[in-house]
């Protein structure tokens, strides 16, 4: 409770409405154009967890919340500090729940190309570095082949 975690969970709010695109192109400004880093891994990725950081802090909100009153003042009565009782009583009890979020946003970040297509670049060598230089994107390679005049590209394209 208090005035910043409203400002948190309000921004959050904000940020889980956002479209990919606009996550991406977040990525893109600020990363590739102002700070003048090559098309990348670390910028697709850096795109995907602007994108899947909402999804996860929303549910685990939800679910540390669900978290009794009653086994936190037990903890308390006890003579356990709060970040013992954060640990040892909150954590265990919502683990479940945390571990769903974790899946959550990685579902949505998995779903989502648009960021990928505009961060990571396109090759058709493979480029070993995530750190610089572009990098082949599932999509875009899955375009590429499908659109490959030679029967096993198409075949594998389509897998």
């Amino acid at each position: 409770p208090g005035g910043y975690a409203r400002l948190v969970r309000t921004v959050v709010e904000a940020m889980t409405a956002l479209p990919s695109i606009v996550a991406g192109l977040f990525i893109y400004a600020t990363v590739i154009l102002i700070l003048g880093y090559d098309k990348s891994g670390l910028a697709a990725g850096l795109a995907l967890s602007l994108m899947m950081l909402p999804i996860i802090i929303r549910a685990s909100d939800v679910v540390i919340r669900l978290v009794p009153g009653s086994l936190r003042e037990a903890s308390y009565a006890l003579g356990a500090s709060q970040w013992r009782t954060v640990l040892t009583v909150v954590l265990p009890t919502a683990r479940s729940g945390l571990t769903t979020a974790v899946i959550l946003g990685t579902a949505r970040g998995i779903g989502e190309t648009s960021p990928v297509l505009l961060t990571a670049g396109y090759t058709a060598s493979v480029n070993k570095s995530p750190l610089s230089g572009p990098q082949t994107s599932l999509p875009l390679a899955t375009f590429f082949m499908v659109a490959s005049p030679q029967k096993n590209m198409i075949a594998r394209g389509r897998r």
